[in-house]
């Protein structure tokens, strides 16, 4: 998945740091020696929808503004998802509080089935932690891996020192309804620092 990041054509260019990507209980570990605050280890590590996470801590509506988002013939090898060489949608956006970006996520979305089919998805416009939870699909998200990145892109629109760290996550998200894909994750330092 890291070499997918440096890879892929996203709008920004995110480079992963080599030595700083931990699965749960290397995150633990780690966290034991370089502290973070209890809402930043929730973000980081939940396996619940980032949404309603999001509105629950800032108690205002999340709402998605998306960058691009497009149709593409094949996803190449992510490590985590079988494609198969399948139609996937990749999608980038930003999850905002309505006025400052707080997480920018980067997805990629295949689907087995018509009921959620890449077009229909494509057409909603709201965060898919918040349409999978209103149509109660139940989902799972796991092969979480955690981690830094440096990006002066993001950290400008971020209004930040373009050199500094951004925490991020990765994880496989499948569900129920036959729509999975790989959700890549990175957060605003005033989260990590909430």
């Amino acid at each position: 998945m890291l070499n997918y990041i440096e890879k892929s054509n996203f709008l920004y260019h995110i480079k992963p740091l080599q030595n700083a990507w931990f699965d749960l209980k290397e995150f633990a570990d780690h966290h034991l020696t370089n502290p973070l605050s209890p809402v930043a280890r929730m973000l980081l590590t939940s396996d619940g929808s980032m949404t309603q996470m999001l509105e629950s801590l800032l108690l205002s509506k999340v709402s998605m503004s998306i960058e691009r988002q497009e149709l593409i013939a094949s996803v190449g090898d992510l490590n985590i998802v079988e494609s198969d060489g399948r139609e996937a949608l990749a999608r980038e956006a930003w999850l905002t509080d309505g006025k400052d970006p707080l997480i920018y996520a980067h997805s990629v979305l295949l689907s087995n089935n018509e009921t959620y089919s890449l077009r229909s998805i494509q057409e909603v416009s709201q965060p898919l932690g918040r349409m999978l939870r209103d149509n109660k699909v139940k989902t799972l998200r796991d092969e979480c891996r955690i981690g830094i990145v440096n990006s002066p892109q993001i950290a400008e629109r971020l209004s930040i020192d373009s050199d500094s760290d951004l925490w991020a996550r990765y994880y496989r998200l499948t569900t129920d309804s036959g729509l999975y894909g790989v959700i890549f994750e990175l957060f605003n330092p005033a989260l990590i620092d909430f």
